[in-house]
């Protein structure tokens, strides 16, 4: 009889995990970033998969990006500093495939938060790598 109860309650356990996997959303987004101005000067290649708030400093100071591929549900916002200071947000909406965005004025960028909206209200880290 406890074993039986035991197997029903990792059943109820399981379905629930599968049900929140199908319903969760997902989102997607990639940019390169750049150390120079007009995408000049490679640094590393932004993915993100995850409805939500994607934040992360950059290792270093960013100029330029461009977006390598998106569903057009995010939004970039860039900082001055360490999530605070000047920022620039920019819809991705607005930015086609392969277009490089920056401030006008060369500024650098510390880090950044990477809003997806699909509905869900999932939310993970972003992923930085090297390509």
């Amino acid at each position: 009889m406890q074993i039986l109860a035991s197997i029903l309650g990792l059943t109820v356990v399981l379905l629930s995990m599968v049900q929140a996997t199908v319903i969760q959303k997902r989102a997607s987004f990639g940019m390169d970033t750049f150390s120079g101005t007009n995408c000049q000067g490679f640094e590393e290649f932004i993915a993100v998969g995850a409805v939500g708030a994607n934040s992360n400093p950059f290792p270093g100071p960013r100029k330029s990006f461009k977006v390598i591929f998106t569903d057009e549900t995010c939004e970039v916002i860039l900082w001055t500093g360490d999530f605070s200071g000047t920022k620039l947000t920019a819809p991705i909406s607005s930015i086609p495939v392969g277009s490089c965005f920056g401030a006008g004025n060369g500024e650098s960028f510390e880090s950044f938060d990477i809003h997806c909206f699909s509905g869900s209200g999932n939310s993970a880290r972003a992923i930085g790598t090297a390509r």
